[in-house]
């Protein structure tokens, strides 16, 4: 999503919702988002620990050449994606 969707977090939120639920999101779905993304940076910032604690899960490696703190509040915000009601039921 960060290599695909550009630099700011706004169009990585746009385009991981776009893939995920086949729709736009709306303006302040993006900013509920940006506002997650933001707080789970700060706190990333301050515990570093935890930020290896949940990119060294999983089967392949991170790639170097992206932020880890970013790469994890991103995958935070993803996670809250992934478990909105319009990702897996269509009504």
């Amino acid at each position: 999503m960060q290599h695909e969707a550009g630099q700011t977090i706004e169009a990585q939120i746009e385009y991981g919702y776009r893939l995920l639920c086949g729709r736009f999101p709306s303006k302040r779905t993006v900013a509920l988002l940006r506002d997650q993304f933001t707080n789970a940076f700060d706190r990333f910032l301050n515990h570093p620990e935890s930020v290896d604690a949940l990119l060294n899960v999983g089967e392949y490696p991170r790639d170097a050449t992206l932020d880890p703190n970013r790469t994890a509040a991103l995958a935070l915000v993803v996670n809250t994606m992934m478990n909105l009601d319009e990702v897996y039921s269509k009504r």
